[in-house]
């Protein structure tokens, strides 16, 4: 127990990358069980989500457009 008034220890820092993040995660981490049907409701969200950031970015540039035209 730490006196009352005392300030906490800092803690350690580990200068990591986001690829060294994620190679810790994939070693710690099981892998997922990926069968035909997990796989194409993955690739349908991929799908999903590609679309959306699509409209999303082209409705915003052609606002753009038109501002500046």
């Amino acid at each position: 127990m730490r006196p009352a008034g005392l300030p906490w220890p800092p803690l350690p820092v580990l200068p990591l990358s986001l690829a060294d993040a994620r190679l810790l995660l994939r070693a710690v981490l099981p892998l997922p069980a990926l069968d035909v049907p997990r796989a194409l409701a993955l690739l349908a969200y991929h799908q999903r989500r590609k679309a959306a950031a699509y409209r999303a970015h082209r409705k915003r540039r052609l606002a753009a457009l038109a501002r500046a035209g």
